[in-house]
């Protein structure tokens, strides 16, 4: 197998489980977890939700969350961008 097989192999198991990762069941994370997550402050994760950046929470009375694809979506491009 070439080297040129092998990293497109590697990329298509890659890709895989970003989306297995992605469409596995859904649960609810909050900010405090998000912002862990992202390997970022709290403070700057509400940053970049008002600048648009990341969308809104869904709220459930006194609580916000995400759904866990959603999160699970922004922190691989999140790392895939830096």
């Amino acid at each position: 197998m070439s080297d040129t097989e092998l990293l497109q192999a590697i990329l298509s198991k890659v890709e895989g489980l970003e989306k297995a990762l992605t469409k596995r069941e859904q649960y609810r994370i909050g900010p405090k977890e998000f912002a862990i997550r992202m390997n970022i402050s709290e403070r700057t994760l509400w940053t970049r939700i008002n600048d648009g950046v990341i969308k809104k929470p869904f709220k459930d009375g006194p609580k916000r969350y995400w759904l866990s694809g959603y999160v699970n979506e922004v922190v691989v491009n999140n790392e895939s961008s830096q």
